[in-house]
């Protein structure tokens, strides 16, 4: 089956076509659009558009395939390349059609997902040990975010503060969303109230973080085996200090998930199907004594 991107302006779709398969990932604010064609040799490169005719083949780290899966708004590409002698991905920077390999943490592939304004890059890499961690790139430094006490991890997002999100395992092999400060974990399930977590649900995966630190994903109910799309929100409240005249504000997240409607999260390679379900009303998390996800 051929699958071709397309991008829209207003109902308009303009033609992004060519005669290769195409899959489009990402879009800046400029317009510029990121994603992998399938070349009519089998090879598959990272590609990327600007308008409806101007494209560029961005190249690989001398293997096959390559994949561009984020764009920041000064046109910096995220996303990785198979290198070769031993083939493997690695996490990949373009800036035009110069190509920077952040390489692993120590192991022999990696994989990147976004990247903010700053040029900070989020995936992850493997370690010494064969792990799979978590990894944020500063220029072609690599920091290991770690995990929750399991083997595995993945940064997904990453806004223009530095803040991350994306999952981590425990040491009992539960998958649970993070949101990431630095090196500073925080487990996002920590925020539910009793009667959500009574009710079998968990917060699974981070998916994306915008600048005001609210944070999508999905939710698994271990009761009923439905998984569901979640949205966390920093809300402020203000207290009066009395004499001193100041306020401060205490961020509190809230679980509100979506009145309906379906969609789909997707990196390449693979989707990841998204449910919104009807009748759930907004549900409240209680604040308690977990640090702030905002002011850690």
């Amino acid at each position: 089956m051929r699958r071709r991107k397309s991008l829209w302006s207003g109902t308009t779709i303009i033609g992004l076509r060519d005669s290769f398969n195409s899959q489009a990932n990402a879009i800046n604010n400029a317009g510029q659009v990121v994603g992998t064609v399938e070349r009519i040799t089998g090879s598959s490169h990272a590609y990327l558009w600007k308008g409806a005719t101007t494209r560029t083949d961005l190249g690989m780290l001398g293997g096959n395939p390559s994949c561009a899966v984020a764009i920041d708004n000064t046109g910096q590409v995220a996303g990785w390349s198979e290198t070769t002698g031993p083939a493997a991905p690695h996490a990949t920077l373009w800036n035009g059609t110069t190509r920077t390999d952040l390489g692993p943490l120590g192991g022999i592939d990696s994989r990147a997902f976004a990247i903010n304004d700053a040029g900070q890059v989020a995936g992850w890499a493997s370690t010494t040990g064969g792990a799979h961690h978590a990894a944020l790139w500063n220029g072609t430094r690599a920091t290991d975010l770690g995990t929750l006490g399991g083997s595995r991890s993945e940064a997904l997002a990453i806004n223009s503060a530095g803040q991350v999100a994306g999952w981590a395992s425990t040491t009992g092999g539960a998958q649970h969303a993070i949101l990431w400060k630095g090196t500073t974990a925080t487990d996002l399930n920590g925020f539910l109230d009793a009667s959500i977590v009574n009710a079998g649900w968990m917060l699974s995966v981070a998916n994306g973080i915008n600048d005001n630190g609210w944070i999508v994903g999905n939710a698994h109910n271990s009761k009923s085996g439905l998984d569901h799309a979640f949205l966390l929100a920093p809300i402020y409240t203000f207290t009066d200090l009395g004499t001193l005249g100041g306020l401060t504000a205490t961020p509190a997240p809230s679980i509100m998930p979506p009145s309906g409607g379906v969609g789909r999260y997707q990196r390449c390679p693979t989707r990841y199907p998204v449910e919104w379900h009807h009748g759930d009303r907004p549900r409240h998390a209680r604040w308690g004594s977990q640090p702030s996800p905002r002011h850690q």
